[in-house]
């Protein structure tokens, strides 16, 4: 593996640096059935993210499943020791500091020197949000050296906007978690005197949570005077910067709190064409995330939903989606809608969990496509299941602590999703539920689970809770491809174990403030006690 030079002090923040030309991808030991797929070899592939976070799953993953293919897979990483970097299937790295608070113009230029360094054009997957947007707002200077999706100027980022995905959700009749964005802190005050407490706090833009983020990550507030108290405190810091860039407003949203206890957590993952028709589909239910019912996906499995694929693809025809997308959303039991919660116009970091029969995910689609080798068809293959080792085991832990506090033989609220407007008819025959039924613990909600107070049921196919997985995905362990793994162990064994220690210590020992700092709602506060990243 080529490792360049650390960087010297002087050197701009944003620069890439680069020492000798990249090496040639290694030879891959494993072969299969897949590599019958009429992939372009010729073609090399870029992953590419803006931030430091080098504990990084989707981005290992986008560079193993088209590397074991053949494809040579370079890669945006940080400096220093990364799991991409060291990938077998990592035919280069191209290390940069990037952080999200440079100009866009300097990340551009970054960008096409890196084109002019692999020296073909090349297929670019973007991992993060900020990627997306970047690729699809600078079309004319990148289309020298990549392959990309042409999208609608300005659709990445407005998806990736809390508020602005609201309004597409709103104007194309989507259900949506109620979702307002407070221009100052009048309006703010307002909202807060008549709102219903918990609500969920983000930060409304992509470029947000990089430069100036109000909240750490995704934050469940239980009173009026939190949510004051937390805008407050951070709007006296650097409000005329944020003010400048968002227009006056507060660069965050508050939206609905649907309860983890009636609802449940739905992926799908898609390839969009250029004429926006699906070529690849993909549905699935979360069973972990980290932190519990409000972080990234710990553990999944692949399930056929029908009704959910149907309106995602409905969704992006009409917008006029083009390419990889990650849709999280939540099917709210007490009214029976699946409510869309974020569109990522990305790939995610468990699309490893989806496949075809004939060996497609959202990754290898798009590579086909963009090369003009066409989208082979299959049917998804169901029951996989995918753990993210480092994000699971904190995961587990917690959910049990969540399942302690219970109360044994509680009702949890359930209804079936119908098919049809009147209430009561069910999407499938023999599970009939009227609006505020209540399900016993135990009892099928028809969605692959039973309704367990407390903690989900880790289940593979509907209509069979408890089953086991036919296969199941690591993010990070692959016999074929080990150094990720140990290089990831090396990135957080240290504060993880500390951060571990800290949250599952008695709550009695804890002081008020301790116990505020890792409140389950605060995601990336208690993903960094953890050590654990994004």
């Amino acid at each position: 593996m080529n490792l360049v030079s650390a960087p010297s002090q002087d050197q701009p923040a944003g620069r890439v640096e680069l020492s000798g030309p990249p090496l040639s991808r290694p030879q891959s030991a494993r072969r299969s059935a897949r590599s019958a797929l009429n992939i372009d070899r010729s073609t090399p592939a870029l992953t590419l993210k803006i931030g430091q976070y080098p504990v990084h799953s989707g981005g290992v993953a986008a560079i193993r499943t088209l590397g074991r293919l053949g494809v040579p897979v370079y890669a945006i990483t940080e400096f220093g020791l990364t799991p991409a970097a060291v990938s077998r299937y990592c035919s280069g790295r191209f290390p940069w500091r990037a952080t999200g608070s440079e100009q866009p113009d300097q990340l551009v230029a970054d960008l096409c020197e890196v084109g002019r360094r692999i020296g073909r054009l090349s297929v670019v997957i973007p991992v993060d949000d900020e990627a997306a947007i970047l690729v699809a707002e600078h079309e004319a200077r990148l289309t020298e050296f990549f392959l990309f999706p042409q999208v609608r100027l300005g659709l990445p980022r407005e998806l990736a906007s809390k508020y602005g995905l609201f309004e597409l959700c709103r104007s194309h009749g989507v259900p949506a978690p109620g979702t307002v964005a407070p221009a100052s802190l009048d309006e703010l005050a307002a909202f807060a005197a008549t709102a219903t407490f918990p609500v969920v706090v983000k930060n409304a833009e992509a470029w947000v949570r990089r430069r100036h983020p109000v909240v750490p990550g995704t934050t469940v507030l239980r009173s009026a005077e939190e949510l004051l108290a937390l805008v407050q405190a951070t709007a006296a810091d650097g409000e005329e910067s944020r003010g400048e860039r968002h227009g006056g407003a507060l660069g965050i949203v508050a939206q609905e709190y649907l309860p983890p206890e009636q609802s449940e957590d739905w992926i799908v993952q898609l390839y969009s064409d250029a004429e926006s028709n699906c070529a690849v589909l993909f549905t699935g239910q979360k069973i972990r995330s980290w932190p519990p019912n409000a972080g990234v996906t710990a553990c999944a499995y692949s399930v056929v939903n029908s009704d959910l694929g149907a309106a995602a693809e409905r969704f992006c025809r009409e917008i006029g989606f083009r390419g990889i997308a990650d849709l999280d959303w939540r099917f709210d039991r007490r009214d029976g809608q699946y409510k869309l919660v974020d569109f990522n116009p990305r790939a995610g970091n468990q699309f490893r969990l989806f496949e075809t029969e004939a060996g497609v995910d959202v990754v290898r689609a798009l590579h086909l496509d963009l090369t003009g080798r066409g989208v082979p068809g299959g049917r998804q293959v169901e029951n996989r299941r995918i753990i993210v080792e480092h994000v699971d085991l904190p995961a587990r832990l917690a959910y049990r602590r969540l399942s302690r506090r219970a109360q044994p033989g509680q009702p949890v609220m359930a209804i079936q999703p119908a098919q049809s407007s009147e209430p009561g008819q069910s999407a499938e025959p023999g599970h009939s539920m009227r609006p505020g039924q209540l399900m016993e613990p135990g009892q099928s909600t028809g969605h692959g689970r039973r309704a367990e107070p407390g903690q989900p049921a880790e289940s593979g196919q509907s209509g069979a809770p408890g089953r086991k997985p036919i296969t199941t995905e690591l993010a990070w362990l692959a016999m074929d491809d080990p150094l990720p793994f140990l290089a990831m162990l090396c990135r957080v064994a240290g504060p993880a174990a500390a951060g571990l220690a800290r949250i599952l210590r008695p709550a009695a020992r804890r002081t008020p403030a301790a116990r505020k700092t890792s409140a389950p709602g605060n995601t990336q506060e208690t993903q960094r006690q953890a050590g654990l990243g994004r």
